[in-house]
């Protein structure tokens, strides 16, 4: 990958995103702060600069040489907001949603740049190692609710909704589990 220009950065934005059809408010590539929280790129001696900040107060930056990395950060956010939108569309009673969230990142992001998904999925069995899929969520707490509102104290409820929806375990390999 080339270039350190914003403009030619945005033209890699562009044909990058039309290979997953990402839709064009998804490929906005700010050169400064919207405010709002929306990650702009700075580029300044040859480092990219992946930055968000809302009401004037920076929420985190990301820096590197690397252009590709740079992609894959960009990228790896652009498809969150797709797979989550997939997912609503495609929901699954019982079923924890990040499973096809995940999923649908990993594919998508495996058609840009097949590191790019593998270095994803590392990312997201950290994430369900502390954070299991839990396809009980409803149950357990759609019970809660309704003990709750028969006058069962909360903790005794959730206690009584665990039992018959355990709550997950941790898994080994996070996003088989």
């Amino acid at each position: 990958m080339m270039g350190n220009s914003i403009d030619s950065v945005r033209v890699l934005v562009y044909e990058l995103g039309k290979k997953i059809n990402v839709p064009l408010g998804l490929l906005s590539l700010p050169n400064k702060p919207i405010g709002d929280g929306t990650p702009h790129i700075e580029i300044e001696d040859d480092r990219y600069h992946f930055v968000s900040s809302e009401r004037g107060r920076e929420l985190w930056r990301k820096s590197t040489i690397d252009l590709n990395e740079l992609m894959y950060w960009m990228f790896s956010l652009i498809t969150s907001s797709m797979a989550y939108k997939y997912e609503r569309k495609n929901r699954i009673e019982g079923q924890d949603h990040r499973r096809i969230v995940f999923s649908k990142k990993i594919e998508l992001l495996n058609i840009l740049n097949p590191e790019w998904s593998r270095r994803e999925e590392i990312e997201l069995k950290k994430i369900l190692l502390n954070n299991p899929y839990d396809d009980d969520i409803d149950a357990r707490l759609s019970m809660s609710e309704k003990l709750i509102d028969k006058g069962v104290a909360p903790e005794e409820a959730y206690r009584k909704a665990c039992l018959k929806y355990p709550l997950p375990e941790r898994s080994i390999d996070g996003l088989t589990g």
